[in-house]
């Protein structure tokens, strides 16, 4: 079988694949190629094993396979690729081609592919990489005293680690209900956004989900969608147009974005003060649609909070959950996750804040594997925290 039968998707960036100088300068800022320390986890490493893989020179591995998924696409190897190579697209082209054709081409059974199987069959079965049932995606409703109506301006899209760990969920709908915002929800309609099955390479599922949840956020007839989650914003925001083809006739915009606007329009007013001094994580999702500042100025109008930051480190790195590394290695991720909670202790943060549920919950477990004396806080608490009077 010819490489090009043999991976399809990788073989039309064989041209990007070669571009690469070799330069290395893309491990600077890899969270991945300081935590293993292997070439192969590099970014470098990974396209010198892909180009050897279309040239003929090698062959696949557990090794290998696990190498490719040891990515969590924060994309900053591009923003320090000397060749301006978009490797993100290539790696999840290799990552389709191990999904599509593995059973074909890998004559052995793989424990990182088995893994990726088993969640991806979860999205097919329940429509969430978590293993809920679908009908439990509504439960966060129960005690909140929100009447939803059938139509709204805005549709809330939930997403599923909000929806079943259900505190993030359950805040983002107080406030929108504490700004008087006209929203509503997809309910038990509601299925994910298909972020996990894209990372992985399961294009079909992506498409199915992608196209079912865009018919049902027209058939509400919202023209804006707020989401809480950025892996939710990523996918509705950026892929889906990609995947169908087609721009959305409604506007996507994250809640941080939504509050900063009524800020600027001095329409948001937080009443309690709140003494905590805090380190901010950015979320990678947010970084990629510049989504930087906003955030940051909404926990400076909140009163008694104490905002520390590295000035040597204006934008933060990744969490180690994203790209699907959380879900299949999730001892990697804490381990990644240790050194971002280090930071805040070293400058004196008494809490980590994040505006992401998956960066949340890889905060929370490392905090907790590792006994480090940090809290970890939704932005959105102390937020809704602040709106409320004491």
């Amino acid at each position: 079988m010819n490489q090009e039968k043999k991976f399809p998707n990788l073989s039309t960036m064989r041209d990007k694949i070669r571009e690469c100088v070799k330069c290395a300068f893309c491990k600077a800022d890899c969270v991945m190629a300081k935590e293993i320390l292997w070439e192969s986890a590099s970014p470098r490493g990974k396209m010198l094993l892909l180009r050897g893989l279309l040239d003929g020179f090698g062959t696949l591995t557990e090794k290998t396979i696990k190498s490719l998924y040891q990515c969590t696409f924060c994309r900053e190897c591009e923003k320090d690729c000397l060749a301006g190579i978009s490797l993100g697209e290539i790696f999840l082209a290799s990552r389709k081609d191990l999904f599509n054709t593995k059973r074909e081409n890998i004559p052995f059974e793989s424990d990182t592919l088995h893994n990726v199987d088993v969640l991806c069959q979860r999205l097919q079965e329940n429509y969430n990489p978590l293993g809920n049932l679908p009908e439990e995606r509504t439960i966060w409703e129960i005690g909140q005293d929100i009447e939803l109506p059938k139509t709204a301006t805005i549709l809330y899209f939930v997403g599923c680690m909000p929806a079943y760990y259900r505190q993030n969920a359950r805040t983002t709908a107080q406030i929108l209900k504490a700004i008087d915002a006209d929203f509503t929800t997809l309910g038990s309609d509601e299925r994910c956004c298909g972020s996990l099955s894209f990372f992985f390479g399961d294009e079909e599922t992506t498409k199915e989900l992608a196209q079912y949840n865009v018919t049902k956020i027209q058939e509400i007839g919202a023209k804006k969608v707020v989401t809480s989650c950025p892996g939710c914003l990523s996918m509705l925001r950026r892929e889906y147009p990609r995947l169908l083809g087609k721009e959305l006739d409604f506007k996507v915009i994250h809640i941080t974005e939504l509050l900063t606007e009524l800020l600027d329009d001095d329409k948001l007013h937080f009443q309690s003060e709140i003494q905590r001094s805090i380190m901010y994580h950015d979320p990678c999702e947010l970084i990629h649609f510049a989504i930087y500042e906003q955030p940051r100025k909404i926990l400076k109008a909140i009163p008694g909070i104490n905002l520390v930051e590295n000035p040597e480190d204006a934008i933060t790195k990744c969490c180690g959950g994203g790209g699907g590394v959380m879900s299949i290695d999730a001892n990697l991720s804490t381990k990644i996750a240790k050194h971002r909670l280090e930071t805040a202790l070293d400058l004196g943060a008494e809490a980590l804040v994040t505006c992401c549920p998956a960066c949340f919950a890889t905060f929370s477990a490392a905090a907790k594997e590792y006994n480090l004396p940090i809290k970890i806080i939704d932005l959105l608490d102390l937020v809704l925290q602040s709106l409320q009077q004491n």
